[in-house]
């Protein structure tokens, strides 16, 4: 991830235009999958660790502020080597920088640059043109504006976006937790509790692995004997396995209570368990699995809801 595709991408220069579907796109795809992994991102984020990652990638992240939490835990990008992050900017989940712009024929990469001091709400799609500078606030699925002059010190909401206040009072109540030696010990604590939840989220997937292994071979040494069918029990089971395993999960993690709305600190241990929760439960995708099917309202109880 971190040498492959840095040599790859000097094939492709920022601002010069190249055909669709010729060698210069087939390396622009090997670049853009080849660093986007979404194990390491929901592995690393929400903690210190993803800002180390993300520079390991390739992002400029401008002699980066370390909060704990800079980036959510889903992160993508066209090509990290075009990607560059103001000091002070938190970013929260879903963050898609955009460095690559398309046509029905050809495409360019550019650079993509993320003001310094602002804020990125859940599932930004951030562009490379984008009209943009320091101290913003990007509320959730903001349409980033493209055109006209560069916004600074305001808030963006909507899509299409209008300008709001960029901080209201109840940003300013728990800044007391941010600032000197009070940060640094609530920072310290911080980084043992995601690095125990660090921890938790490979040794899941391991186990969950290892059965779906244990099913399969199981499913080969029955052949012969019960023929194709058991194939048809061995996925019946590991359908049944994958809802039930990560149903399991997601209500452990909450101690089998219901979730309830949360305004605290991200110094404060509510919101490091919340971030627990969203790292463990991130393989939700797996419970997607039986959509359009009449089987969600029963998968859905499961989880609680």
């Amino acid at each position: 991830m971190n040498t492959l595709p840095r040599l790859l991408s000097l094939v492709i220069k920022p601002g010069r235009i190249y055909p669709l579907y010729g060698f210069h796109y087939s390396i622009q795809r090997a670049v853009t999958r080849m660093t986007n992994i979404r194990f390491f991102t929901v592995l690393f984020g929400d903690s210190s660790a993803i800002v180390h990652f993300l520079r390991f990638l390739g992002y400029d992240l401008c002699r980066c502020q370390q909060t704990g939490s800079n980036f959510g835990l889903l992160v993508k990008h066209d090509s990290p080597y075009l990607s560059q992050v103001g000091r002070g900017t938190m970013i929260a989940d879903g963050l898609s920088v955009i460095n690559a712009d398309f046509s029905s024929t050809s495409f360019r990469f550019s650079r993509a640059a993320i003001g310094a001091k602002s804020f990125l709400g859940n599932i930004v799609v951030y562009p490379s043109r984008a009209r943009v500078g320091d101290n913003c606030l990007l509320a959730t699925k903001v349409k980033v504006p493209i055109d006209g002059p560069v916004r600074e010190g305001v808030g963006l909401l909507g899509s299409p976006s209008f300008e709001i206040p960029r901080t209201v009072l109840r940003d300013s109540g728990l800044g007391h937790l941010a600032r000197g030696d009070e940060l640094h010990r609530r920072l310290a604590a911080k980084n043992r509790h995601n690095a125990f939840t660090a921890g938790l989220f490979p040794l899941m997937q391991w186990f969950y692995f290892f059965v779906l292994a244990l099913i399969a071979t199981a499913a080969v040494d029955l052949h012969h004997a019960l023929g194709a069918v058991v194939f048809a029990m061995a996925s019946l089971l590991t359908l049944a396995f994958t809802v039930g395993y990560f149903a399991l999960i997601e209500r452990a993690v909450t101690g089998f209570r219901p979730l309830r709305p949360l305004y605290c600190s991200i110094y404060e241990p509510s919101f490091w368990r919340h971030e627990r929760f969203s790292k463990l439960a991130a393989t939700h995708r797996y419970m997607h699995i039986h959509l359009t099917t009449p089987f969600p309202a029963g998968t859905c109880r499961t989880r609680g809801r």
